[in-house]
């Protein structure tokens, strides 16, 4: 198998300004400043352009604390989508992939 090279920007990276563009879902990020964390071209096929946010959460916070780890996982990936995976789609004519990474650290006393 051939292993492709992607060219990789860790600049938080603008998206381009809405023009005549009517974005459906109200939860959409239309500002004209608005940025993600990551671009990235040829990442799935060559040429092509994709776009990578990450969230990292903890998830023994109280908004997490009641919901199993999946959904939570879910839940935080779905809200990312919400607000940037239509913009990056028909304006940018781009792939949107969101990333959530879990985070927590334990907590004891030394004795």
């Amino acid at each position: 198998r051939r292993v492709r090279e992607a060219v990789v920007s860790t600049q938080s990276t603008g998206l381009l300004p809405l023009t005549d563009e009517v974005l459906t879902l109200k939860s959409a990020n239309n500002a004209n400043d608005a940025r993600l964390d990551v671009s990235a071209r040829s990442v799935r096929s060559p040429g092509d352009k994709t776009f990578l946010d990450f969230r990292v959460f903890n998830s023994l916070a109280p908004s997490n604390n009641n919901i199993p780890l999946n959904r939570a996982l879910l839940k935080h990936e779905d809200e990312k989508k919400r607000v940037y995976n239509e913009r990056v789609l028909e304006v940018e004519k781009s792939t949107f992939l969101s990333h959530r990474l879990q985070h927590y650290r334990h907590l004891w006393e030394r004795g």
